[in-house]
Order: C-alpha cells, then structure tokens, then sequence
C-alpha cells in the first residue's frame, strides 16, 4: 500500500515552471493505469479495504492537486471544484477521463480445489 500511495504523491505533486506544468488528463490517465494495474495484481487477497484507502488517497490528492492548480490572484473554490470536477454519479471526472476507484474490484478468492493438489501425507 505504501508505494501505491507513494507513486499517487508523486504524481499529483504541485510542480511550478513552464516545462513542468502537467495536464491534468494526463495525470488522471497515469493514476488510473497504476491502481487497474495494482488492483488487477492483488485482487486475489483479502485487501477490500485497503482498496478502499487507496482510493481515497488518490482522490484526495487528485482534489489537492487540482485546486492547488488554479491558486493564484482567486484560489478555486470547493463550489467552483464541484461544478466543474465532479460528476454526481461518478466522482471525479477530468475531460471525460473519470478517476478510478480501487474499492469496486471484485476480490476473487482461489476456488477451492480439494482433491486436485497432492499433499505429501498421502499412503499410498
């Protein structure tokens, strides 16, 4: 969990400069490729909840990030962040990109397999 949320820090931190400036579509594309990826890797264990943390770490950073973007002369308001940012149904949306949520992959448990693996305990 930790260098998920690790790689989620990084990403969204607030960079200054005309070369370093992101866009946010890219950022939200990035974010998403790395928890499918993660959630994909690990959805054989018992980690619901920590799917559900990693999702709100990301979302939060993602928030941070954006309002962070727009701090200047006026900052962004939570109001102005809504209208523009959230959509009711599905969260965070950037450009028609939405945010992904770790908490609704289905964790799959290995079926159990009875007679089908050998146990060395066996008499023949």
């Amino acid at each position: 969990m930790v260098s998920v949320t690790e790689k989620a820090h990084k990403m969204c931190q607030v960079r200054t400069g005309k070369a370093n400036v992101s866009e946010p579509l890219l950022i939200i594309h990035r974010l998403n490729q790395m928890m499918r990826g993660w959630a994909n890797y690990f959805k054989h264990a018992v980690v619901k909840h920590v799917f559900s943390k990693i999702g709100w770490y990301a979302r939060t950073r993602a928030t941070r990030w954006l309002r962070e973007r727009h701090k200047g002369r006026k900052r962004m308001t939570w109001k102005e962040f809504r209208r523009r940012y959230i959509v009711p149904v599905q969260g965070l949306v950037v450009a028609g990109i939405r945010l992904f949520n770790p908490g609704t992959v289905p964790v799959t448990r290995y079926r159990y397999r009875g007679d089908t693996i050998p146990t060395p305990w066996v008499i023949p």
